[in-house]
């Protein structure tokens, strides 16, 4: 290759010469020597860091703030990772507790909207119950219609005493309502001629009377208690239940 280099015929220029460079994968010198060297190789640094201070005062205060606010910042954020886990079970408590509510809520709304079928049924039976009671041993129940609003009811008495007497039992007559009460017909069966108390000054063989009235109705604990009375078991267990549901519910 030497034959054919014709930069020697050329005074001014030189030759190039080919020098074997190795590349080193290691770092040369240590970083605190280069630090140390750069300072002494700059005689003046240490007399401009004391006189110039606005040059790097400033960025220190900013850093020295940020590295405090990043260390008082440790307190709470250990805390949260720390009661992490706790805050993801309050939050399905909570949830659950909500969905236990909303379900609580529909329930009772059903439960209101089904409520007439308890807490509104007709009162037969405690009506037959209580009127019962309200017979003189003189007086023959003929037959009664009763529903929610109110009742009709057609007798036959032996005397005006024994129906009068009748009378002043319903009357009393927890189920009745008392301002309610018509006296529709009564009937004299001897002479066949309908005729009113004050007419009646005589006694008469029998005595055909048709009275009519209201229905009241009576609260809870009061149904619950003359179902109970009346020994209407079933009743008694259904309107008791139904009376614990609802405090349950409320």
């Amino acid at each position: 290759m030497t034959d054919y280099n014709f930069a020697k015929n050329y005074e001014n220029i030189k030759d190039w010469e080919f020098k074997n460079q190795s590349v080193s994968n290691t770092v040369e010198g240590n970083y605190l020597d280069q630090f140390l060297n750069l300072i002494k190789s700059y005689p003046n640094l240490v007399l401009l860091i004391k006189t110039k201070k606005i040059l790097y005062m400033p960025t220190l205060f900013v850093l020295a703030g940020i590295v405090f606010v990043e260390i008082v910042g440790l307190v709470p954020t250990i805390n949260i990772k720390r009661l992490e886990s706790k805050h993801f079970e309050y939050e399905d408590k909570v949830n659950a507790l909500n969905e236990i509510n909303l379900d609580r809520e529909n329930k009772y709304n059903s439960l209101k909207k089904h409520s007439s079928l308890l807490s509104n049924p007709s009162p037969a039976y405690l009506f037959g119950f209580y009127l019962q009671e309200s017979l003189p041993k003189n007086v023959q129940l003929l037959d009664y219609l009763v529903d929610n609003e109110g009742f009709k009811l057609n007798a036959n008495s032996s005397d005006l005493i024994s129906t009068n007497k009748f009378i002043s039992l319903l009357l009393e007559n927890k189920l009745i309502d008392r301002e309610s009460i018509e006296i529709n017909r009564i009937i004299n069966q001897s002479s066949n001629n309908e005729s009113s108390f004050s007419e009646q000054v005589f006694p008469v063989d029998s005595v055909a009377i048709e009275i009519s009235g209201k229905i009241l109705q009576l609260p809870l604990n009061e149904r619950i208690q003359s179902s109970k009375e009346s020994d209407d078991l079933g009743k008694f267990k259904k309107l008791s239940d139904y009376s614990k549901l609802l405090e349950l519910l409320r």
